[in-house]
C-alpha cells in the first residue's frame, strides 16, 4: 500500500535525531527535486528544516558528491550553505521509505527571505555584487577539494557536441506542439550557435584553466538574502567539477538576462554584466588561495556565457521530451533562450560583450 505523504514525511523523520514531525509544507519552487519545509519537535522545542526527496534517476555516487561538499563548506566554516543533518545511524542521506530507487535528505533550514527565482529576477546592483562575491568566496573554499563519490554529466566542453546532437534526434519524434513547431522552426540557429559556442573554446587551453567543483546553478532563485546581504546558498545537486568560467558564464545568464522580449537589443544587460564580474575579482583579490581571473581564463569568459544559456536550453528540451510539464510553460522558456541566443549571436553584441569583460576584469 502506498504510504500517505504525512505518513511518508513522518517515517523519514523519525529515521533522524530531531523529534517527531509536527508540520510539513510542499515547496512548490523547485522543478527537479521534491522538497519541503518540515518541522519538528523534540520535548517544547521546534526546529525547521528543509526535506528534499532526490528526483528519480540521481545515482547515489552523485549525492555522496555533494554531500561530501557539503561537509567540506562546513569544515570551512562556509556558513552560507545549509548543512546535511546526519540521521540515527550518521549517513546524510537514506533511501525513500518504501522505494530503493529514490533518496532523501534532512538539511538545516536556511535564515533569509526567497526573494527570487531563476525566473525574471530584479536583483538590486548591490545584491548582483553580493551574488557575486559569494559566489567567488564558494569557489575559493572548494579549490583543491576532490570529493567523494562522482557526477555524471560531463564537463561543458563535452557536453556541446551531445546536446547539439539530441536536437535533432528529439525532432524525429516531433509532435504537434507550439514548442516543437519553434523548435523545428529554429533548429539549423540553434545549433549553429552551439557549433560557435564549441569552436570558441580550445579543449586544451580551457582543460588547463582552474578546474574545480562548480555551483553548476547558480542564480538568484538559490540564494537567499537579507538586507541586500547573501545569507543562504542552496541546491549543490548541481555540482560537479568543471572550468570555474562555465560557472560564472552560467551565472551570468541567470543574473543578467532581462527577460523583456520588447527589447531585445538589451536582452543580455550587460550593465548587471559588469557589476557581477568586477565583484567576482575584486572578492578574490582580497583572500589568499583561489586567485582571480587570469588573462587565459577571461578570454573564454565571452564563450562561457552563451555556453550558459545553451546548457539551460538542454534543461528545458530535457524536461519537455520527459513529458509531464505544461507545454505553454515550456514554450515561455524555450523563447526565452532563443532571445538570448539571438543576442549573442549578433556581431556587434558580441564586440560590447568582449569590450565590456575586458574592461571588467582586466589584469
Amino acid at each position: 500500500m502506498t504510504l500517505s505523504e504525512a505518513d511518508l514525511l513522518s517515517q523519514i523523520i523519525a529515521a533522524y535525531p530531531v523529534g517527531k514531525l509536527t508540520g510539513y509544507t510542499k515547496l512548490t519552487r523547485g522543478y527537479v527535486n521534491i522538497s519541503y519545509a518540515v518541522t519538528a519537535a523534540r520535548g517544547e522545542k521546534s526546529v525547521q528544516y528543509l526535506l528534499r526527496i532526490y528526483r528519480r534517476g540521481i545515482g547515489e555516487d552523485e549525492i555522496k558528491f555533494e554531500h561530501s561538499i557539503i561537509r567540506h563548506l562546513m569544515n570551512r566554516h562556509f556558513d552560507l550553505t545549509a548543512g546535511a543533518v546526519a540521521s540515527k545511524t550518521g549517513a546524510t542521506y537514506l533511501p525513500l521509505p518504501g522505494d530503493g530507487e529514490l533518496f532523501c535528505a534532512l538539511f538545516v533550514y536556511l535564515p533569509g527571505k526567497d526573494k527570487y527565482s531563476w525566473i525574471r529576477p530584479r536583483c538590486t546592483p548591490g545584491e548582483i555584487a553580493e551574488s557575486a562575491a559569494t559566489l567567488a568566496h564558494f569557489h575559493d573554499a572548494v579549490w583543491g577539494l576532490t570529493p567523494d563519490g562522482r557526477r555524471s554529466e560531463p564537463k561543458i566542453i563535452d557536453l556541446l557536441p551531445l546536446i547539439e546532437a539530441r536536437i535533432p534526434a528529439r525532432l524525429e519524434k516531433r509532435g504537434s506542439s507550439k514548442f516543437e513547431d519553434v523548435l523545428a522552426d529554429n533548429q539549423a540557429f540553434i545549433v549553429g550557435a552551439i557549433r560557435r559556442a564549441r569552436a570558441g573554446l580550445d579543449p586544451a587551453e580551457v582543460n588547463a584553466t582552474p578546474q574545480l567543483v562548480i555551483h553548476g546553478d547558480y542564480h538568484p532563485g538559490n540564494l537567499k538574502f537579507d538586507h541586500g546581504k547573501v545569507v543562504g546558498l542552496f541546491d549543490l545537486d548541481w555540482s560537479k567539477i568543471d572550468a570555474r568560467t562555465f560557472d560564472l558564464g552560467l551565472a551570468l545568464t541567470y543574473f543578467c538576462a532581462s527577460w523583456d522580449a520588447r527589447h531585445v537589443d538589451n536582452y543580455f544587460q550587460l550593465d548587471r554584466a559588469e557589476t557581477f564580474l568586477k565583484a567576482y575579482q575584486s572578492a578574490l583579490d582580497k583572500g589568499s588561495g583561489l586567485s582571480p581571473l587570469d588573462a587565459v581564463e577571461i578570454k573564454y569568459v565571452p564563450v562561457m556565457i552563451p555556453a550558459g544559456n545553451i546548457y539551460v536550453l538542454e534543461w528545458a528540451l530535457r524536461d519537455f521530451y520527459g513529458g509531464g510539464v505544461n507545454p505553454v510553460e515550456y514554450l515561455g522558456y524555450l523563447q526565452h533562450h532563443l532571445c538570448l541566443m539571438h543576442w549573442f549571436e549578433d556581431e556587434d553584441n558580441r564586440e560590447k560583450l568582449e569590450q565590456m569583460i575586458g574592461a571588467a576584469v582586466s589584469i
